[in-house]
């Protein structure tokens, strides 16, 4: 993020994912870089730990939380080749330079409300209520905080 905002601030960042000069194709290929090794090692972590995570929706909470980064990169480069080669229809509103951006700020705002509505399904309040459970073989209550407290005689 430094590096953009110095490159911005310079002039050098650029627009183009084709032209090599710049900063943009720079930026976006150690962005895809990091964001495969960052989503690979979660899969490897959800692998490893989704046995111990059974019951609490593992796999559609990796998915929600991984749709806003991992799509909204990939439509973001998608949409940036659309708008090198020349493809992207034209705007009013948007200059041809301003169309890709414009058009992926635009299509994030509205996927958002989509990725709300999978958050609250994913992420409800009920698995992280606060409450007692019963302990009936030892007598005892556990407190949500994982506290064990003895029963009192």
């Amino acid at each position: 993020s430094c590096i953009i905002v110095v490159l911005t601030a310079k002039g050098k960042m650029g627009s183009s994912l084709f032209d090599l000069g710049h900063g943009y194709f720079w930026t976006t290929l150690t962005y895809n870089i990091s964001i495969t090794i960052a989503f690979t090692a979660l899969v490897y972590f959800y692998t490893g730990l989704k046995d111990f995570m059974e019951g609490k929706q593992p796999l559609a909470k990796f998915l929600s939380i991984k749709a806003v980064i991992f799509m909204s990169y990939w439509q973001g480069i998608v949409i940036a080749i659309l708008g090198a080669i020349g493809v992207l229809p034209r705007f009013d509103y948007w200059t041809e330079s301003e169309a890709p951006a414009g058009l992926q700020d635009l299509l994030i705002c509205v996927e958002m409300l989509f990725i709300a509505f999978a958050h609250k399904f994913c992420f409800g309040s009920e698995e992280y209520g606060v409450g007692e459970i019963d302990q009936p073989d030892e007598g005892g209550v556990v407190h949500a905080g994982g506290r064990f407290v003895p029963p009192s005689h």
